[in-house]
């Protein structure tokens, strides 16, 4: 394959490379040496070497911060609607080498499910000249697999004509993991209902309070409302007479981290007393 023909060839650069350096430094070390310490002293040559390593110390930094920058920064350049140039993680990416993806537009490679959506975005990025533009993309590969990329848009002149930039960022398992996160909840809503179970989340530093359908319907409340609530909103709910305790409990359970479980009456928005069992725990992120 085009994969395996490219890492042969990398290896045989490199086997050359690592031998034309090693020969050198072996002229050096063997011919070199003598005539540069019997000319400038064995104190003045001492430098020499702490220069060297220090020079090969801060190439295997070089070398590290490139090989972890090339494996997120993806960057092609579209002229007349056409790529015109793509680095290596673009061929990654695509599952193609990138002489098959250099003279192709961007658009061949998006499913047809997705390309009006893809030149409207396009269309509209040119229009309005956005700078650092971004929006998401579904590519597809040569063997019908998909890949989900983040791509961030620039014009620039290239060769005497306006072109685009692209920075593209594979977000593929980032997204699989929000469809699986999206799932669960999915479920774990469908089983609260089922349960007849309610819940709700506090984020305790911005005081706002998340709370689940099943709650809102249990409290009576409008499920497609997107009111801001605070803890104090659900705390409304429950008498005067028992409020203290409760509001107790909740606060204790913070700074102390253990579970408080308890009963409480509440009265529903439209009037309604409830008896509500209920158990309070607390997650540190």
């Amino acid at each position: 394959s085009w994969q395996e023909g490219m890492g042969n060839r990398r290896l045989a650069i490199n086997l050359i490379a690592n031998t034309i350096s090693y020969g050198t430094t072996a002229v050096i070390a063997f011919f070199l040496t003598p005539y540069l310490v019997s000319t400038i002293g064995k104190e003045a040559y001492s430098f020499y070497p702490l220069a060297n390593n220090f020079v090969n110390y801060m190439s295997v930094v070089t070398i590290s911060l490139n090989s972890m920058a090339s494996r997120f920064i993806t960057i092609e350049i579209v002229k007349d609607n056409k790529i015109v140039f793509a680095n290596n993680q673009v061929g990654f990416i695509l599952g193609k080498p990138v002489d098959e993806i250099i003279g192709f537009p961007l658009t061949s490679f998006v499913p047809k499910s997705q390309l009006q959506l893809t030149l409207k975005q396009y269309k509209t990025s040119i229009q309005n000249r956005v700078k650092n533009d971004v929006y998401s993309m579904k590519l597809i590969k040569p063997d019908g697999s998909f890949v989900y990329v983040e791509v961030t848009l620039n014009t620039f002149n290239y060769q005497g004509k306006k072109a685009r930039i692209a920075f593209i960022r594979d977000y593929s398992k980032r997204r699989l993991a929000e469809k699986q996160s999206e799932k669960d909840r999915n479920l774990l809503e469908q089983a609260q209902k089922i349960a007849h179970l309610a819940s709700w989340e506090w984020e305790i530093n911005s005081n706002r309070l998340h709370c689940s359908d099943e709650i809102l319907k249990m409290l009576e409340e409008d499920i497609e409302s997107n009111e801001l609530r605070k803890i104090e909103w659900i705390v409304g709910f429950i008498p005067k007479s028992d409020r203290k305790r409760i509001y107790r409990g909740i606060i204790n359970s913070v700074h102390t981290g253990k579970k408080f479980e308890t009963d409480f009456p509440a009265n529903t928005a439209k009037g309604e007393r409830k008896i509500i069992h209920s158990q309070c725990m607390v997650y540190k992120d």
